[in-house]
């Protein structure tokens, strides 16, 4: 197994078909991070870039063998900084979340953004 962790800083820096696989994870559920990558290429279709409204700060995209397994961003919506991570259904319970999860609380502190779930329980026992 090879695994490599990509980093973005913006969407604009990630190639279409990265975007795009991290779109589809996205859909289960109608998850918030779906709603993120569905922003930003509708502006991009409009060539303009929203400065206001899930603005990507940090994405971190898994790769095993050269698949994408999962996902995580930290993006400003509206007055919050909030982070999300998705990984695909069929590669979970293999500790790819955790190795996303610790590269966002790597270089984002706990209590400077807000997390959900499982991410916010595994955060505060790193504090």
């Amino acid at each position: 197994m090879t695994a490599k962790l990509l980093i973005f800083n913006s969407f604009q820096e990630m190639p279409e078909k990265v975007l795009r696989d991290c779109q589809k994870m996205g859909y289960v559920n109608y998850g918030i991070l779906r709603d993120v990558v569905n922003d930003y290429l509708s502006f991009k279709r409009m060539g303009t870039y929203p400065t206001y409204h899930f603005l990507l700060k940090t994405a971190f995209v898994l790769e095993v063998d050269g698949k994408i397994v999962g996902w995580s961003c930290v993006y400003k919506n509206g007055n919050t900084v909030e982070a999300g991570i998705w990984t695909k259904r069929t590669e979970r319970k293999k500790g790819y979340g955790k190795i996303l999860m610790d590269a966002v609380l790597n270089k984002f502190s706990p209590d400077d953004i807000v997390l959900y779930g499982k991410f916010d329980k595994y955060a505060e026992s790193m504090r």
